[in-house]
């Protein structure tokens, strides 16, 4: 259940957008691997006209690039342009699901995750097994990731039955081998984009920032000269210009330039001093601001190479994780100089006070040296978190693509009036009559709490995206913030959670108005909670400074004791989201089976049933069927509804496969219909049952154990046996040693 959620069928596919792609690329990537998936009977045909080259089944790609050069993006399009479902897995990935196999009960090896990854895969047919950075995997699963692949490899003729290939995304080449001596005869490279793939990229993205209906987010004219409608001019020279200038930079590199170009005009009049945000700008984005962008990137950059750079011993060109050493360093050499110091003064008599005097000098002077290089080391700190946060800022072209069906009329409706209103217009918030309303109070905490599933997160960045001003969205959990830590230890500073928290908020307030939102906080790390609980009674201590901030937390819980303890911070504005009712359930089914339509293609789903869901035809026997089926979804949260149109989808793509798991044919042509969703339905009771079955370990009776049980009373046994061996074997060589001494007493 835990890598289904991994798996990206053509719903998620669509959003994936690609601009400036490789077409050498492309072509290579289609014709070695996707033809093979599609038609794996051209392999024989290959073997025939003696193309020794692609004889080999696709079973391993290596696509090696530069990071932020879009590999993943390349074969995600591909799969979506050919129908095809892609199991994106990484490290993170793996170790959750691992987390949720220990936690249901089973052994907690880690190869056994990887098994569960390839024995889906197969389930899903035609199927991508995307791995990104095999590398960085734990030892074990690297011990499993490469027994699969020999496993794939030693039997070629059995590939056309399993049609699973494994694209493994690497940065170089020395990331393959070691620890993975697995050949790999079809192979891919992406490179950094040229100048006219940057400029594809940059005016791709730009235009993404337009939204229907509103004014024109791009100056028209920069939008003419990036799509070549006009050419020359003084400002045709700056953005050929400005374009050159980019060369060496990745994709993602000039993505993360059109977003910082595009809050650069949100921040319209905020001074120096970091001032609030004014009203929603009305002006378009331009050159200058893309510029502008471009001189925080290289600064950003610079001061990254300045905290790699600790070969220089001058102090001013110090890291801080030297200052710090050297504060330890010389805190060790003060303290043992005034041990002897002391002992030599007290031997001597007459030089105690010198001796005195030495040892004040000694801890003073080292002192300073460490709280300077500790307060250098915690900025520094802050500075490397805030830049990996960065990539956790939705804004607007991130939030177009939130789908939310079936919402809670209730729930919107009251976040949006405690929480959106405030933050578009503060001055609501002056108590004019003098009433201590709920209301009143600044929503700096927000508790949503509901079941797992039930839309909380969505909901939030659904008003975020209805708001009439730019509001942003920081999304944070535990990954998130564990990687900010990771990338600020990495950068040379401190490994102390409480400034990965501190870098948060501080990016928070430059994004003002802005809603940071927390996923289960009460999974974070204990300093990083102490640091919440730090900042959140900051904002709740100052209520009259929040119009200048702007910052509103909305935390998401499963569960009311979630949330206290550990965070003993007083909410005055809550939400409660539910499992959704019947006219729910159907809405939230009708949205995502209408997502399945591509345009252009044969109807993906029977319009009858969608006539059906849409209440445009009423009655007759398969309505009734219909109300029946939607009945029987009572008491499933909204993702379970979603898991059930996927695998629908992917139970009509495995048309033709018989019991024995026999080869699919060709892309299916026949639209998705009832009965694929009742047997979905089915295959979800199925695993519910199986998985309950293994959380359920209090039966004693030895055919009803679970595998974990089974190892513990193994490992009893054996404690016992070895117990009891050497317990007898003592007790006899006691006996017999002292049966002499007892004849001879007498």
């Amino acid at each position: 259940m835990c890598l289904e959620a991994c798996v990206k069928g053509q719903a998620e596919l669509q959003q994936v957008q690609l601009f400036g792609e490789d077409p050498a690329v492309i072509f290579r990537l289609e014709d070695e691997v996707i033809r093979a998936l599609r038609a794996p009977g051209l392999l024989g045909l290959q073997d025939v006209l003696g193309d020794v080259a692609r004889l080999e089944p696709p079973c391993l790609v290596l696509l090696k690039g530069p990071a932020g050069t879009g590999k993943k993006s390349i074969v995600m399009e591909l799969a979506r342009v050919n129908g095809m479902t892609v199991l994106q897995l990484d490290k993170a990935a793996l170790e959750a699901a691992q987390q949720a196999a220990w936690r249901a009960g089973a052994i907690r090896w880690p190869g056994c995750v990887v098994q569960a990854a390839f024995s889906l895969a197969k389930k899903l047919q035609p199927c991508i097994v995307l791995l990104d950075k095999p590398h960085t995997l734990p030892k074990r699963m690297q011990a499993a990731v490469r027994a699969e692949l020999q496993r794939l490899h030693g039997a070629p003729h059995l590939w056309p039955l399993q049609r699973v290939s494994v694209v493994a995304t690497i940065n170089h080449v020395h990331d393959w081998h070691p620890p993975f001596h697995v050949p790999a005869r079809h192979r891919g490279e992406t490179a950094l984009p040229n100048i006219q793939q940057r400029r594809a990229i940059m005016l791709g993205y730009l235009q993404r920032l337009q939204q229907p209906g509103r004014p024109p987010a791009v100056q028209p004219l920069l939008m003419s000269l990036l799509t070549g409608r006009i050419t020359g001019g003084l400002l045709g020279e700056q953005v050929e210009e400005f374009i050159a200038s980019l060369q060496g930079r990745a994709g993602r590199q000039i993505v993360w330039l059109v977003l910082r170009a595009q809050q650069r005009v949100a921040t319209a009049a905020a001074g120096a001093a970091g001032a609030a945000l004014v009203a929603e700008p009305h002006r378009p984005l331009a050159l200058a601001d893309l510029r502008a962008a471009l001189q925080d990137l290289v600064a950003e950059e610079a001061l990254a190479a300045q905290q790699r750079a600790c070969t220089s011993w001058w102090p001013w060109d110090w890291s801080p994780s030297m200052w710090v050493c050297a504060g330890a360093l010389g805190l060790g050499v003060g303290a043992t100089a005034a041990i002897v110091l002391a002992d030599g003064g007290s031997r001597r008599g007459s030089g105690a006070p010198e001796a005195n005097w030495g040892i004040g000098a000694a801890a003073i002077g080292a002192a300073a040296i460490g709280a300077a290089g500790l307060w250098l080391f915690q900025s520094s700190q802050r500075l490397a978190a805030r830049a990996c946060l960065e990539a956790c800022v939705k804004g607007r072209a991130e939030l177009q693509q939130v789908q939310l069906f079936g919402e809670d009329p209730a729930v919107v409706q009251h976040l949006a009036d405690e929480v959106l209103r405030p933050l578009e217009h503060p001055e609501v918030l002056v108590n004019v009559l003098g009433d201590a309303a709920a209301g009143l109070e600044p929503p700096y905490l927000v508790l949503l709490q509901g079941q797992a599933g039930t839309g909380k997160k969505s909901i939030v960045k659904a008003l975020a995206r209805s708001s009439q001003k730019t509001i942003r969205v920081l999304q944070l959990d535990k990954a998130a913030l564990e990687a900010a830590q990771q990338a600020a230890w990495r950068a040379g500073a401190i490994r102390w959670p409480g400034c990965v928290v501190q870098a948060a908020f501080s990016l928070a307030k430059k994004l003002q108005p802005c809603i940071v939102l927390l996923d289960k906080p009460h999974t974070l790390l204990p300093g990083m909670q102490a640091a919440l609980s730090a900042e959140l009674q900051r904002l709740h201590g100052a209520p009259h400074l929040w119009p200048l901030q702007r910052v509103s937390v909305v935390a998401t819980i499963n569960r009311v004791h979630d949330w206290q303890p550990p965070f003993h911070v007083p909410a005055r504005h809550r939400g409660e989201t539910a499992l959704p009712n019947i006219q729910q359930r159907r809405a939230i089914m009708l949205g995502y089976l209408q997502r399945l339509q591509q345009p252009g293609r044969p109807p993906a789903v029977q319009p009858l049933l969608m006539s059906l869901l849409t209440g445009r035809i009423t009655g007759g026997l398969l309505g009734e069927q219909v109300e029946e089926f939607i009945a029987s979804l009572q008491g499933r949260a909204g993702r379970q509804i979603v898991w059930l149109v996927l695998r629908a989808q992917q139970r009509v793509a495995m048309a033709a496969a018989g019991a024995a798991g026999a080869a699919l044919v060709a892309e299916p042509h026949r639209p998705l219909a009832l009965a694929d969703l009742r047997a979905a339905l089915q295959d979800l009771v199925a695993e519910e049952a199986l998985a309950a079955q293994q959380r359920a370990c209090t039966s004693w009776w030895p055919w009803d154990w679970s595998p974990s049980m089974w190892v513990c009373a193994g490992a009893l046994g054996l404690g016992v046996g070895a117990t009891a061996a050497i317990a007898l074997a003592d007790g006899g060589g006691r006996r017999g040693s002292g049966a002499p001494e007892v004849a001879v007493a007498p």
